[in-house]
């Protein structure tokens, strides 16, 4: 009878052990697809951010891979983008940048309160270009546009970090000189201060669909 009550304790302890790890809140993957454009994207992140208010304490993760770089960094703005635009929290979303093999592809996961974060390792993307004579061509955006937001300037900083002989050039269209000071001011504003001295502003007077464009240059060039 002795070594019988320290046997039952053990299987007792055993088995609430197990339901407790069984019952532990686990990160779920609810989305995932591949490039897509905007209009398409906020619908999925309505959803996602639905599910996010439909269970309190929970939060988002979203982890964008694939080889091609310009696709990936494009869902990575507008999916900022719009969730400055629908002026949900972005404070319940993270970020993962994951590998860059393969199509891109973006997964969109729920983390319950408590739970672990997906297991997937953050990739240091790489932004480095190869030396060019002629200026890259970045992105441009329309300021009323539902997937376009400030995260352009933080890109253009990755960029200008990685490549020490190229500069920024920012092309403002705007109908006034006091409409180009006045988007001038924002974008500084959002920009890295480090590298606002490698940074050109250019103003155009056409009014095109787009008001904003985003160049890399060399430096000489700049």
């Amino acid at each position: 009878m002795r070594l019988l009550i320290p046997t039952v304790l053990l299987v007792i302890t055993v088995f609430v052990v197990k339901s407790v790890a069984q019952d532990a809140p686990k990160a779920k993957l609810i989305d995932e697809f591949g490039d897509t454009y905007c209009e398409e994207l906020t619908t999925r992140i309505q959803i996602l951010y639905t599910q996010v208010a439909l269970n309190p304490g929970s939060r988002a993760v979203s982890v964008i891979t694939g080889s091609n770089r310009d696709a990936r960094l494009k869902n990575e703005r507008h999916l900022w983008g719009y969730i400055k635009t629908a002026n949900y929290d972005p404070s319940f979303l993270t970020e993962i940048r994951g590998p860059t093999e393969g199509k891109v592809r973006i997964q969109y996961w729920l983390v319950p309160k408590d739970a672990e974060g997906p297991n997937i390792s953050p990739v240091a993307w790489d932004f480095t270009l190869p030396a060019k004579d002629k200026p890259y061509y970045l992105y441009s955006d329309n300021e009323n546009a539902l997937c376009e937001s400030d995260h352009q300037a933080n890109i253009l900083g990755e960029y200008l970090a990685a490549n020490a002989d190229l500069g920024g050039r920012v092309i403002i269209h705007s109908t006034s000189l006091r409409e180009f000071i006045q988007a001038k001011k924002e974008i500084v504003e959002r920009l890295n201060k480090a590298y606002l001295a490698r940074i050109a502003f250019v103003r155009k007077r056409e009014k095109y669909e787009d008001d904003v464009e985003w160049w890399l240059v060399p430096s000489q060039k700049r």
